[in-house]
């Protein structure tokens, strides 16, 4: 996992490929919905972060950029061997239930999470009881 600001993005093109086409990306104004540029896939979205339920995500084929455009919410983060032996979906999606939280980061607009393949995350956790709605955009990349 990687987090940073958003104007450091292109330093990391040696651990991932189309950073460079993230970038345009994030120069655009998208409605929210699901959008199809070239190989990557853009998510935006608004939501209102809620409390953690105990489950995690990883890919196996993708790695993730999640920006927030509005608003604060927590991503957290397990350990890459919860993968291991996990079922995978037909797209290689990995689903983990009730593994431990050893990190959180804090996410905020001008800032970015990069999630490796194999990185179990959770998105839209909230920050305290009085969250408030964020809007984000999330972009699956091929690796």
């Amino acid at each position: 996992m990687i987090y940073d600001r958003i104007e450091n993005l292109l330093q990391y093109q040696s651990v991932v490929d189309h950073l460079g086409q993230v970038k345009e990306i994030l120069g655009r104004q998208y409605e929210d919905g699901v959008h199809q540029e070239g190989a990557l896939t853009v998510v935006v979205k608004r939501y209102v972060p809620s409390k953690f339920d105990g489950t995690f995500i990883a890919h196996t084929k993708q790695a993730v950029i999640h920006i927030l455009v509005e608003g604060t919410e927590l991503v957290g983060i397990t350990y890459r061997e919860s993968t291991k032996g996990a079922m995978r979906s037909d797209i290689g999606d990995i689903t983990i239930c009730d593994a431990p939280i050893p990190s959180v980061i804090s996410l905020d607009p001008g800032f970015f999470t990069l999630l490796l393949p194999l990185e179990p995350y959770a998105l839209g956790i909230r920050a305290d009881v009085h969250t408030e709605p964020v809007r984000s955009i999330t972009i699956y990349l091929p690796s």
